[in-house]
């Protein structure tokens, strides 16, 4: 599918909402990449901002499990 023109920002920000902006992770984590990509992984993942829906829920990506 190719679209004729591009989508306005505003139809984007309805499929995909920009979060709030705050600190991001740094980039320290960068420096274990090579040595210890595990490690860098947890540094960033623990720094991260997580988004949180209105209800303070965590984005889930598929149905809850049972």
């Amino acid at each position: 599918m190719k679209l004729a023109q591009p989508l306005a920002r505003q139809v984007l920000d309805a499929v995909r909402p920009v979060p709030a902006s705050g600190p991001g992770p740094g980039v320290d984590w960068v420096d274990h990449v090579e040595a210890d990509p595990i490690r860098a992984l947890e540094s960033f993942a623990l720094r991260a901002p997580v988004p949180l829906y209105d209800d303070g829920a965590l984005p889930t990506n598929g149905p809850s499990p049972t």
